[in-house]
């Protein structure tokens, strides 16, 4: 937690505020949309990652040829590539949460083919094919607060597939049209069906793993705890996200409420993060540490390496007497 707050603390700016807008919070995270553009963009490496990793089933059919009934099975089928990471993605913020979209974007795909022709005689063939598809897609992405925690979840998916071709090599290319149109529209069915399921599947997950590791209580040197835990969901607008976090130092489970008037601060410089830090958070670190022993220090001519002895040049009546 420290690590995180500290990389965040590279690209932003602190902002030290008499009071805040929400009731209860002393401290408060704004991300700017130009960090979520570049956390999206991080993003889609998973969204890539999940499509070249799409569990598709094989396909199998019958199809008439002129000596009889030929079957064909196509198996193996996965995502090769895709260029959703270099796409021209549109990043929007709303209060519903943060969605992203973009249009016309390519994956490539890989298979083997088969078939066999019954009759008199049996003919087989196999090979492998290539295969080409564009999609369409629109993610939104939500955050809440569950007892303080902050929660995520995809909220909103499509995915549209269209424009899909296929490259067959080895065997005997007459065959191919015969079933090509199958192909075609069991791999857009296949994408239209499975690539938001396992998106939401793997971000889900990976969500629920680093929110489980996040600490938002942390005990810092003497003893002292920060409480960083959410006071009510974050807030998405139209150019940036903010969350609401307690933000109290407390020492030996002291703690005390703290007025805090409502207002607008806004930013007056562009950059990736702001900390809002109040006066109360910063009333609360002194009287937790005061109270943990941390401003207490003896002094004694051991410490200092002398004695009274020098009041003498300041009060010399003093030194006579004693």
């Amino acid at each position: 937690m420290i690590a995180k707050l500290a990389i965040a603390c590279l690209c932003c700016s602190v902002c030290v505020h008499g009071s805040a807008e929400s009731e209860s919070s002393l401290f408060r995270i704004r991300v700017e949309q130009k960090a979520i553009d570049y956390i999206l963009k991080l993003a889609l490496q998973l969204f890539h990652r999940e499509l070249t990793n799409l569990n598709i089933p094989d396909l199998s059919g019958d199809f008439p040829v002129i000596f009889g009934t030929a079957h064909y099975v196509v198996s193996n089928i996965k995502g090769t590539d895709s260029d959703l990471v270099d796409s021209n993605l549109k990043v929007a913020l709303n209060p519903l949460g943060v969605t992203a979209s973009a249009t016309g974007v390519h994956i490539s795909l890989s298979a083997n083919w088969a078939y066999k022709a019954g009759g008199l005689i049996e003919i087989r063939d196999s090979g492998s094919l290539d295969m080409t598809a564009t999609f369409d897609f629109n993610i939104t992405a939500s955050s809440g607060s569950n007892n303080g925690l902050p929660s995520f979840n995809i909220s909103h998916c499509t995915f549209q597939s269209y424009g899909v071709k296929a490259e067959f090599h080895g065997g005997a290319s007459w065959l191919y049209n015969l079933f090509s149109k199958a192909i075609d529209g069991f791999i857009k069915h296949a994408l239209n069906n499975n690539a938001c399921a396992n998106l939401k599947n793997a971000a889900n997950k990976l969500g629920k793993k680093e929110l489980d590791s996040l600490n938002l209580n942390l005990t810092l040197s003497d003893g002292v705890i920060l409480d960083l835990f959410l006071t009510k969901p974050p807030q998405f607008n139209s150019d940036y996200v903010e969350s609401f976090h307690k933000g109290e130092f407390t020492f030996g489970g002291w703690s005390q409420s703290w007025e805090i008037n409502s207002s607008v601060i806004t930013p007056q410089t562009n950059k990736m993060f702001y900390l809002f830090v109040t006066e109360p958070m910063i009333y609360s670190f002194a009287i937790a540490y005061w109270r943990a022993g941390a401003f207490r220090k003896n002094v004694s001519s051991e410490t200092v390496g002398w004695n009274t002895s020098f009041l003498g040049f300041f009060i010399p009546n003093l030194m006579k007497k004693y």
